[in-house]
């Protein structure tokens, strides 16, 4: 009698996991900004359908600059290749990425962000 009963708090632990699991998953935002003129300034707000605060921006950049350039103020990249991934605490359902060229004349970048 007790074995079944365990099994039965068990079951309603795991139905609870996959339950947030699956909540947590529909309330990401994602996508990909392609900066199509890496030697300007830039600056990208997107509006996110979430419904929820979230906590933490994920940007992964990947590409390549003759020189250095600046993402958000806090994030400084050397020129050369890139595929790197940075985050930062995040409370608002719009997202905003500056880019900053410093200098560039060339180049391609493509930031994936997950909020």
């Amino acid at each position: 009698m007790l074995t079944n009963n365990i099994n039965t708090h068990k079951s309603a632990g795991m139905r609870y996991l996959i339950l947030v699991f699956i909540f947590l998953l529909g309330c990401r935002s994602e996508g990909k900004i392609n900066i199509s003129d890496v030697t300007r300034d830039t600056s990208i707000t997107i509006i996110t359908k979430r419904k929820d605060a979230p906590v933490m921006l994920n940007l992964h950049i990947k590409g390549y600059t003759d020189s250095s350039f600046t993402l958000n103020k806090y994030f400084h990249f050397p020129g050369g290749n890139i595929d790197t991934t940075v985050q930062q605490d995040w409370y608002n359902l719009q997202i905003q990425i500056d880019y900053k060229a410093n200098n560039i004349k060339k180049g391609q970048l493509t930031i994936h962000y997950e909020l």
